[in-house]
């Protein structure tokens, strides 16, 4: 009898590893190294038996540790479902997000050649030009990865904008969109 009854934690309304549901061990299709090790430090966490307040500041401080303090929302995000009680796979799912990291130089070099020609084709000038080209930046950046929409990337999304207005301006119509995208976005020596 004494192996079925609940650990004291449980019964205290305490978070335990039996109450963490890991439900399927992946849920984008692939297995994924990150997600994975959120869900064993989620289990850990819970095996602590403490109240749920304080697995949820655990799991903040822990996660905010481990990927950096400039990946707060996405920590907050996984505590808020954490605190929610969805199964550890939902729990850790914005963990694929961080995993997916920047764009690369190829991608920046194509949403810039994408939307400046765009836009300059449409002859956009001025406020308008930059509005668009930080609104398309910005959705297109979305489609690389959803976690980019921070406030840094919208600052880039909106620099943009304002350096393609001051650069079509200087070319007086005749811009090299190529030159201008390596100048922008593309490797730097």
């Amino acid at each position: 009898a004494a192996a079925t009854a609940p650990p004291p934690a449980a019964a205290s309304g305490n978070i335990s590893a039996a109450s963490v549901h890991q439900g399927p061990t992946n849920s984008s299709g692939g297995s994924d190294d990150a997600a994975q090790d959120c869900r064993v430090r989620l289990a850990g966490i819970a095996s602590l038996g403490l109240a749920q307040a304080e697995a949820s500041q655990v799991l903040l401080a822990d996660c905010m540790q481990r990927m950096g303090e400039g990946k707060a929302a996405p920590c907050q995000e996984i505590v808020r479902r954490f605190e929610q009680k969805l199964p550890a796979a939902k729990v850790c799912e914005p963990v694929t997000l961080l995993d997916a990291g920047a764009p690369t130089v190829e991608e920046m070099m194509s949403v810039c050649r994408s939307i400046s020609k765009q836009t300059l084709t449409l002859g956009l000038k001025a406020r308008a030009l930059q509005l668009a080209v930080s609104d398309l930046c910005m959705a297109r950046l979305k489609e690389i990865g959803p976690e980019l929409a921070e406030p840094k990337v919208q600052l880039g999304c909106k620099l943009m904008g304002q350096k393609l207005d001051e650069a079509s301006k200087r070319a007086n119509g005749g811009l090299d969109v190529e030159a201008f995208c390596v100048a922008l976005a593309g490797p730097k020596a």
